[in-house]
């Protein structure tokens, strides 16, 4: 099932994607029938449920330095509440500006304060497709209970085009341990996803 974080006009702010299809257990039971729980591939581990409310996450500074101290307190406060979950490192949390060991410890500071009950969305997007393999595979070594992926930008006329966006978003779900979310923000990216490539996307299963 894949999941779009979308600031789209055409899609809600945190939906199902268009043309995902959650697969459901052979059961009988008809409740069993209407579970709509994102399934993971055969042998893998089970995926969470990332319903509920998530908070995007900001990340403190000390003068110059990322303050995970700041970064830990602020989450403590949080984990009283009953939010669903966060996400580390996406907009709000300023990572087109951090460079990857600051981005390493923010990630390493917000697994050791996030209660394993609430979930652990990190971003882990960049502008080509084997850096955000590499972010990737580093957040889900640190614990991160998904990744949520930005669409590369920089070539914006070359990832303007679907296949290019079909063929980024399938390979970094290849090569990922944990589930892959889609991060639509045309504001700042200046592309849009389209819902036809967000269904092409989504049968892939790992997003």
């Amino acid at each position: 099932m894949t999941w779009a974080w979308t600031t789209s006009p055409a899609l809600p702010t945190w939906c199902p994607s268009p043309g995902s299809r959650p697969r459901m257990p052979r059961s009988s039971n008809r409740d069993a029938r209407k579970d709509t729980r994102p399934v993971a591939r055969q042998g893998a581990a089970p995926v969470r449920d990332f319903h509920g409310v998530y908070v995007p996450v900001p990340t403190p500074f000390r003068g110059d330095q990322v303050a995970t101290d700041r970064l830990k307190a602020n989450l403590a406060k949080w984990n009283a509440t009953d939010l669903a979950g966060y996400v580390v490192l996406g907009s709000t949390g300023e990572f087109p500006m951090l460079s990857e060991a600051e981005r390493d410890a923010v990630l390493v500071a917000a697994r050791e304060a996030i209660p394993r009950g609430k979930a652990f969305l990190a971003g882990t997007g960049a502008n080509s497709t084997l850096h955000t393999i590499r972010q990737t595979k580093r957040a889900a070594e640190i614990g991160a209970d998904a990744a949520i992926v930005i669409t590369p930008h920089y070539f914006t006329k070359g990832f303007a085009q679907a296949g290019a966006q079909v063929r980024h978003y399938v390979a970094v779900a290849e090569a990922s341990p944990i589930p892959v979310m889609l991060y639509n923000f045309p504001l700042n990216t200046g592309i849009n996803l389209e819902p036809d490539t967000v269904a092409r996307i989504a049968e892939h299963p790992s997003t």
